[in-house]
């Protein structure tokens, strides 16, 4: 008996360190940096989870071979969104709990789930949630930070709204169509290919029953991305010849072939048709500006106790967005958002009903949370109808296109300077970055 009890325990943690050294390997194969892009590192455990969030988003079976299928676009996605944000951070811009929290809860309401719907599903599905935020926060910051830095470029004349009115009188009693759209645009031959191999790839994924408005919200790369490719009511005359010939011939609910233009890829799934224009409901656009104050860094206790003080009574004076700038001068690390004209469906539900109830130069109720405190005003609210109605809808079009177009040239820009590297000897990584990238990265 003496010698058994040792015995035991030798093969106990004989077993154990088998294990252990097993497990390690896994787990620091899944932490193993396949590739990085300027300097920020790109895990097995990153693009595992980034092509599990791409099957789920685009309503897929995850399995196996489906994870290999997409490994490449998930991947694609994954440096795109880590050179938006990091390109943002770079600038200065902090992107808090509670703004990932707003802009969730808008992608919920446009996609018709209930608050919290999309973290509860990630986590029953075992998704990393620092996953979901790149990919929620890298597409709010960068249109945030296009539509800021270039507004100049995409302010749009009353000129050329009345002209596009006056087509649009004219088109009124001529054939409509309201579908979704996947807009892949190119630049280059490189690029080019690229962006048709991308769209063969979604084909595939509609074929295999993704969601269309969930992969536009992924891959396309127009002004209606955001709102999940959905371009709303058009006449059919008003669109280029292609792109009619498809609209023109596509049943309702079916999604058309990959058509090209001289610099785009474009797929659409037909919504509805009319015959003539379709009555225009009236809609309320709002207008407010936002305020993060952020806790002392160092853990300033006396500055923190100063800005408990203070905050409130600029919370309670805060009137208009000129006040609350002036009242904010002096208080350090201040960040101040404009939101301009903005449609109930870009504003988180939360936010919209309490919007509904208030009058301009109104606040929200303060916020205060781990990371700071916010400040909400509501700086103006106006319904449209008729004629208004189509003027302001012309206008937000307009700009959203020409923010889809800066976004791309920027977007490239971007791609063309940054430094990749691949760590592994697969060829996935390498495939995944576009040429512009890999030559930027040579330079």
């Amino acid at each position: 008996m003496k010698n058994t009890l040792p015995r035991i325990l030798y093969r106990y943690f004989g077993i154990f360190a088998i294990f252990f050294t097993a497990s390690f390997g896994i787990i620091a194969a899944d932490h193993e940096v396949i590739a990085t892009v300027n300097d920020l590192p790109i895990s097995n455990f990153d693009l595992t989870h980034k092509t599990k969030l791409l099957l789920l988003f685009t309503g897929q079976p995850d399995t196996l071979e489906a994870r290999e299928a997409h490994k490449k676009q998930a991947l694609q996605l994954l440096v795109r969104e880590m050179l938006q944000i990091g390109y943002v951070e770079k600038l200065g811009v902090k992107f808090s709990d509670k703004e990932f929290d707003d802009a969730l809860a808008r992608l919920e309401h446009m996609n018709n789930k209930e608050p919290g719907f999309f973290k509860k599903l990630i986590a029953e599905k075992g998704i990393s949630l620092k996953i979901l935020r790149l990919n929620v926060l890298a597409n709010y910051a960068w249109q945030m930070l296009i539509s800021e830095r270039f507004a100049n470029f995409i302010t749009v004349s009353n000129a050329e709204i009345d002209a596009r009115l006056a087509l649009v009188k004219k088109q009124q009693s001529t054939p409509h169509v309201h579908f979704y759209e996947i807009v892949l645009p190119f630049d280059s031959e490189a690029s080019r290919r690229d962006a048709e191999q991308t769209g063969y790839e979604v084909l595939q994924h509609l074929d295999n029953g993704a969601d269309f408005r969930a992969l536009a919200q992924q891959v396309s790369q127009s002004g209606t991305a955001s709102v999940g490719g959905d371009v709303g009511w058009v006449a059919l005359h008003e669109l280029d010849p292609p792109i009619q010939h498809l609209a023109k011939n596509l049943s309702i609910g079916k999604t058309s072939s990959l058509t090209p233009l001289p610099r785009s890829y474009h797929i659409i799934m037909m919504k509805d048709k009319k015959d003539t224009a379709p009555a225009v409901e009236p809609e309320t656009f709002y207008s407010y500006v936002e305020a993060f104050i952020p806790n002392p860094k160092n853990g300033d206790e006396g500055e923190k106790n100063r800005l408990r003080i203070r905050i409130p009574t600029i919370h309670k004076n805060a009137k208009s967005e000129k006040t609350l700038r002036s009242l904010l001068k002096g208080i350090k690390n201040t960040q101040i958002k404009s939101h301009d004209h903005i449609t109930s469906q870009q504003i988180a539900p939360q936010m919209l009903a309490s919007f509904r109830k208030m009058s301009p130069g109104e606040t929200l109720p303060l916020s205060v949370r781990p990371e700071g405190w916010y400040i909400t005003v509501l700086v103006d609210k106006k319904e449209y109808t008729g004629e208004e109605l189509i003027k302001q809808q012309i206008k937000m079009h307009m700009r959203a296109d020409r923010i889809a177009k800066i976004s791309q040239r920027e977007m490239n820009t971007l791609m063309r300077r940054a430094h990749t590297e691949d760590r592994t000897n697969s060829g996935i990584v390498r495939s995944s970055f576009t040429h512009t990238a890999l030559e930027g990265s040579k330079q």
